[in-house]
């Protein structure tokens, strides 16, 4: 029944989950990285099923290879998702690269955002990757930060707006958008990427939290954690951030993808958890 298109996704899954193992249900949580699954391949190694795969596409001919074997090869014929950067344009050596973010805020112009999004989903799409890392709705408040150009700006209001823009754009190009990074990760101690972010809950909810509840009333289908950790719990493992507001206030019912390493850093960078078991299991709680 799951390998009906006719009938409504969330029916498919649901049948599709009945039927998976538990060791299947996990490897659906993880990710390869595309060299490393097409290395794979090219050995006649066994792929084993995971839910996404992520770095640069370099040719469609990969990709396709890649997913055949998942469809085809595998016991489910479960397809892969694949993603990647996509910020100010998808991270390809062939597709268009438009200006840094920064110096697109400072246009102040919501549908030439929509427009450069509307590319951006136009040529992410045409070589199979289906979910963008993007858009930056961080607020930095700290010019040492070396990840402002990344930004729109340190507006709330702005920043969702045009946020709110992208997040139409690509989308209307079956391209998922993933909000990141949630929440408060534009104003890190000293102005060191990964360093601690103190910042109270009014601050957090009068500055930081608007763009990210803009672009869930516009539909956004995915959400990324910031790998900080704000006032002394790590967003990653933060059951109040990604449950209680995120879920049940902002109404965020699409998938958390976890930033790059931030689910081993609970081991090793915010030594909360013993060991990677720990740490996963700490992630997924929350």
């Amino acid at each position: 029944m799951y390998k009906n298109k006719n009938l409504p996704p969330k029916e498919r899954a649901l049948d599709l989950l009945k039927k998976m193992t538990l060791d299947e249900k996990i490897m659906q949580m993880n990710a390869y990285r595309l060299d490393e699954a097409y290395g794979m391949l090219s050995k006649n190694a066994k792929i084993e099923p995971r839910g996404c795969i992520f770095g640069m596409p370099k040719t469609e001919d990969r990709i396709n290879k890649i997913q055949k074997y998942c469809l085809t090869k595998t016991r489910l014929g479960i397809p892969l998702l694949f993603a990647f950067e996509g910020i100010r344009g998808l991270q390809d050596y062939r597709a268009t690269v438009f200006p840094q973010c920064a110096g697109l805020g400072g246009t102040f112009d919501r549908e030439l955002i929509y427009r450069m999004a509307d590319i951006i989903g136009d040529e992410t799409e045409a070589v199979g990757v289906r979910q963008l890392y993007a858009p930056d709705l961080d607020i930095p408040r700290d010019p040492r930060w070396g990840r402002m150009q990344e930004c729109y700006g340190e507006d709330p209001y702005l920043v969702g707006e045009l946020g709110c823009e992208y997040v139409k754009g690509i989308q209307k190009h079956n391209v998922a958008a993933t909000l990141k990074h949630f929440i408060a990760h534009g104003v890190p101690e000293g102005g060191l990427n990964l360093s601690p972010v103190h910042m109270g809950e009014r601050e957090m909810r009068e500055i930081a939290v608007e763009p990210f509840e803009k672009c869930i009333r516009a539909g956004a289908m995915s959400v990324m954690p910031a790998y900080s950790e704000l006032d002394g719990e790590p967003v990653h493992a933060s059951e109040s951030l990604l449950r209680t507001l995120l879920r049940d206030e902002l109404g965020f019912d699409g998938m958390v993808v976890s930033d790059y390493g931030a689910v081993n850093m609970l081991r090793d960078f915010q030594c909360v958890a013993k060991d990677e078991l720990e740490a996963a299991i700490m992630a997924l709680k929350a």
